[in-house]
């Protein structure tokens, strides 16, 4: 697969979704890919003669980030901010909560703790909104499971990835497991902001947007082969630090660079965006049938009217 002109390189790991991004970015100093016009997506898979042969499937999104109102925004990276865990990281017995697909159905999620069960070889999705300002910290638990070996342990017997709200990778990790509970400690992400575009490390610049985090979490098959169970438990803590601030303001609508009351709503529901959708559409389905029901029965009373004048009048005529 080759993104942006370059290879990506998958190695020896499990079967799993995979996500790559192509930019094409205006800037001020002018560049490569400035001029308007038609452009052209070419996603090619290489793969070596030992290598399953099965077409994957393939989705392909367009997304488009307004301008900024006055020109092109910061053009500095900004300075590191601490990259020490926080020490309200959410405890206390998990929520049952199962993820989605992919990013179509992720699951959303707020604050809070959640639990799941995988199957060996089996990936889900979830998806948090974080705002301007804010920073995403995530912490994946795989809990004990019991073997016949003497000696067991899975490399890379869960995967974890980042996306941010343009589906861009942000960053990623794994977890060695050995039948006891492994807990996958990593770093808060940076805060959101807009100027992070211009930072070099991958896990910052990914940190541009403000919306939709996708925490993209692969159980390795091997589990299968090495520990007792059909499916094993995953626990998810999630916490997101620090309060909106104002972001850029863009010339028009940010579109899916922006967290509102949709997207809280949605992640203290636990909801997919299929499923938003779905409840919107009945809102407006029930909004409808209650306009029309009260058409129908002023209808039907001047039918009744019409009828009973008409009943009145008959009578008369015959008396």
């Amino acid at each position: 697969m080759r993104h942006g002109g370059h290879a990506v390189r998958l190695g020896r790991l499990p079967a799993r979704p995979l996500a790559a991004q192509a930019v094409r970015a205006i800037k001020p100093d002018g560049g490569t890919c400035q001029e308007a016009g038609p452009y052209f997506l070419v996603v090619e898979r290489e793969t070596g003669p030992t290598s399953a042969q099965e077409p994957w499937e393939l989705e392909l999104r367009l997304l488009t980030e307004p301008a900024v109102q006055g020109g092109g925004g910061p053009t500095q990276a900004p300075s590191p901010s601490p990259t020490d865990a926080p020490a309200d990281v959410p405890g206390g017995e998990p929520v049952a909560r199962p993820g989605g697909t992919g990013f179509n159905d992720a699951v959303a999620l707020a604050d809070g703790s959640f639990k799941t069960r995988l199957r060996p070889g089996a990936t889900t999705f979830y998806r948090v909104p974080v705002d301007w300002g804010q920073r995403l910290y995530v912490e994946p638990e795989l809990g004990s499971a019991t073997t016949d070996k003497s000696v067991a342990h899975v490399s890379s017997a869960l995967k974890t990835a980042l996306y941010n709200p343009a589906f861009g990778p942000v960053d990623d990790g794994s977890l060695l497991f050995n039948g006891s509970p492994q807990t996958l400690s990593s770093e808060p992400l940076q805060p959101v902001a807009y100027e992070n575009r211009h930072a070099s490390a991958p896990s910052v610049k990914g940190t541009r947007f403000a919306g939709w985090y996708y925490v993209q979490l692969t159980l390795s098959p091997k589990m299968a082969e090495v520990f007792r169970g059909d499916d094993f438990g995953v626990t998810l803590r999630v916490r997101v630090q620090g309060e909106p601030v104002a972001g850029p303001r863009y010339a028009g609508d940010a579109g899916p660079f922006q967290v509102g009351d949709r997207e809280r709503d949605a992640a203290e529901a636990g909801r997919s965006d299929a499923e938003v959708a779905r409840g919107e559409t009945m809102a407006v389905v029930a909004a409808s049938g209650i306009g029309t029901g009260t058409v129908l029965l002023v209808g039907l009373g001047v039918w009744f009217w019409v009828a009973r004048r008409g009943a009145a009048g008959s009578r008369v005529r015959s008396g």
